[in-house]
């Protein structure tokens, strides 16, 4: 938990916030470079995710960690991974360094919609809505990259990822996913 990660001693964790955010960092790491970027970004963020999800306001102020290694994340949240949200307390882990910048929307769109609307029961909707939330993955615009996944015969049945989601390559899946709630949300 939140808690937990700012009670152990081996992180000096500062904190910096804005009006929706609480922001943590190590002010000897990499990070510390990032949080008036991410401030910036995440606050924009917020109000489009909001608007994208038709929720006028959110309850709680969110909590973002920026970690500055996979390596670093696993020590502090059990596994390895550039970002991941725990709803239950409104914060997301996220990685920030030279190579990787975890600015997007995906993770909150998590806390938020969970905390609003329940839990999933389907991943593949929590995934694609997350993923679509940002309208890219790695970069690429999200029915694109869909179309050239298409081209080269690498999209999944849509009912094998609903039954067998982590069965599947997470570069297809996610994107994939993201692009087919993006159109059912156009129509």
């Amino acid at each position: 938990t939140k808690n937990d990660a700012l009670s152990n001693s081996l992180y000096n964790w500062q904190r910096d916030s804005t009006t929706h955010f609480n922001y943590y960092y190590e002010s000897n790491s990499i990070c510390a470079n990032y949080v008036d970027s991410a401030k910036a970004n995440m606050e924009k963020g917020y109000s489009e995710l909001l608007e994208f999800l038709g929720i006028k306001d959110y309850r709680s102020k969110l909590n973002l960690f920026m970690i500055d290694s996979r390596e670093k994340m696993k020590k502090i949240i059990g596994m390895e991974t550039n970002g991941i949200a725990k709803v239950e307390d409104n914060t997301v882990y996220s990685i920030f360094n030279t190579s990787v910048k975890t600015y997007g929307k995906h993770e909150f769109c998590h806390v938020i919609t969970c905390n609003e609307w329940g839990m999933y029961k389907e991943i593949w909707l929590s995934e694609g809505l997350a993923v679509n939330s940002d309208n890219r993955w790695w970069g690429f615009e999200l029915h694109s990259l869909a179309n050239y996944l298409y081209a080269r015969g690498k999209l999944i049945p849509i009912k094998e990822i609903i039954t067998n989601f982590y069965k599947h390559e997470s570069i297809v899946t996610y994107p994939e996913c993201g692009s087919f709630v993006k159109y059912i949300k156009e129509k």
